[in-house]
């Protein structure tokens, strides 16, 4: 039995290196099932439909979901995180 029932891995995977793939192996190894959110900006220059599509194929045993999160970086505001929340709530 796995120590965890859903687990959640998050980042911008831009692009995805070894680090990352560790990152998922590890939590997938540990949880009963994976999300990994894929969030990328939409002026970003590698698209986010790839960057999904690289995690996708590099882990097909877990569920791989994308977002656009627009929204500017602060971490001084909690209005700005809540933004960013609701962009990760509405894609999981």
């Amino acid at each position: 039995m796995k120590r965890y029932g859903h687990g959640l891995v998050l980042g911008k995977f831009y692009p995805p290196h070894a680090g990352h793939h560790h990152l998922v192996e590890t939590a997938r190894d540990r949880c009963e099932r994976l999300t990994v959110l894929v969030c990328a900006a939409s002026v970003e220059s590698v698209p986010l439909a790839d960057r999904v599509a690289w995690m996708r194929e590099a882990h097909p045993d877990v569920t791989v979901v994308g977002a656009v999160d627009d929204t500017h970086m602060d971490v001084h505001d909690p209005a700005v995180w809540d933004a960013h929340m609701a962009v990760f709530t509405a894609a999981v």
